[in-house]
């Protein structure tokens, strides 16, 4: 079972939001008229990390995600796809 640490909508909508869990992130789309659920989990290449917190840009274009080493992962939201990581 994989738990979700933190969940996290979107800024300009409300049927978008993102989990993070111990090593992996996902985006969820929420179809309110078909009252369906579907997600995407976001690739992180060899990236494995501890996900404790994320926050999302204004514009719903990036999340940020801090982790348990201190590093901060950025992602693209438009896409899902990780973009970088660093101190």
């Amino acid at each position: 079972m994989n738990t979700a640490n933190k969940v996290t909508f979107f800024n300009n909508t409300s049927s978008r939001c993102v989990t993070i869990h111990n090593f992996g992130i996902r985006t969820w789309d929420c179809d309110l008229i078909q009252k369906k659920v579907q997600y995407t989990e976001i690739l992180m290449n060899s990236v494995k990390r501890v996900f404790t917190c994320v926050v999302i840009d204004p514009t719903d274009q990036y999340a940020y995600l801090g982790t348990k080493t201190g590093d901060i992962v950025e992602i693209s939201l438009s896409n899902n796809l990780f973009k970088r990581i660093g101190p």
